[in-house]
Formats: C-alpha cells, sequence, structure tokens
C-alpha cells in the first residue's frame, strides 16, 4: 500500500466576504503491485505519473560493484567535509552517527528554571502549540524539562529543540 494526504485549500465566503481560509486534508491508500526483486533486472512498478525501480541491497551490479549499504558508507564519505562545513555554518547540525540535521533551536535550563518554568509543558506553551501550561500538562508534557534533543509538535509544525544545562 502507498499512502498519500491530498491537501485542498477551502475558502469559507459569508455574506460576500472571505471569512475563513483552510486545508482540508484527506488520507488515501493505494494498492499498487510490487514485483518480488530476482535476479537480473529487478523489475519495476509505476505510480501517478512517476516509475520506480526495484533493487536487491545486495546487487553489486547496481550499487557499482559493492552492496548497497557499503555503497552509502561510501557516499558518506565523500561528503563528510561538505557534511562538516554546513554544521560550521549552521546550516545543520550533525548527529553522532556523522548524519545532517535540521539545527535545534537551543533552550537552556537554567534560563527556564530562572523564569520559574521547570516542566515541558512551559516550553511547549513557549513555542506556541498550546495556549496554557494546563493544556499543555492535560496532553502528557508534564514531565520535567530533559536534556537533549528533541523533535516536538504536531507533523506539519515539528520544531527541533535542543536542551541545553
Amino acid at each position: 500500500m502507498i499512502h498519500t494526504v491530498e491537501v485542498e485549500a477551502v475558502e469559507v465566503w459569508y455574506m460576500g466576504h472571505l471569512v475563513e481560509e483552510k486545508e482540508v486534508e484527506t488520507f488515501k491508500e493505494h494498492g499498487v503491485h510490487v514485483p518480488e526483486p530476482d535476479e537480473g533486472f529487478r523489475g519495476s512498478f509505476y505510480f501517478g505519473d512517476h516509475a520506480f525501480k526495484i533493487v536487491r541491497d545486495d546487487d553489486t551490479d547496481f550499487w557499482d560493484g559493492v552492496t548497497k549499504a557499503e555503497w552509502l558508507k561510501e557516499l558518506k564519505e565523500r561528503n563528510r567535509d561538505g557534511i562538516l562545513a554546513g554544521a560550521e555554518r549552521g546550516w545543520w547540525s550533525v548527529d553522532s552517527e556523522g548524519n545532517p540535521r535540521k539545527p535545534g533551536l537551543e533552550i537552556s535550563i537554567r534560563d527556564m528554571q530562572s523564569q520559574n518554568k521547570h516542566l515541558m509543558a512551559h516550553l511547549m506553551v513557549d513555542l506556541g502549540f498550546f495556549p496554557s501550561v494546563g493544556q499543555a500538562r492535560k496532553n502528557g508534557w508534564d514531565k520535567p524539562l530533559e536534556l537533549g534533543t528533541h523533535e516536538l509538535g504536531p507533523r506539519k509544525k515539528r520544531i527541533t529543540v535542543e536542551i541545553v544545562d
């Protein structure tokens, strides 16, 4: 199954005035026959106006004489200098495995506690996800602030936050 989301912009008019604009999401499932990869040509399938090839991870003919894992490792090594240069410029941060990731908004626990904000609920309110600390606590954010990198918020508004001491 291939899952897609169709987003439609809807305008609500009342007495000749635009009252509201909103996006309506429609979740769809599409049944697609995907052939099993076998020896030789791996096969393909079509979805919409795109063609997808099915390739085994151990197909050394497709992956330039190595497996997919080895190919990805070589690619990462070739691009390591660029990844580190981008991190130095602040375009992204680098995780423990050397992969680039969206830079996190840096939040200091000391600064939060100096404002008498000790819970993740306070942070969620400050980030604009909830109108009140009470509502954030009711939604499960009644935990203390925790060091580390966190991805917070709903799917479309996700924010990466790095909580430091």
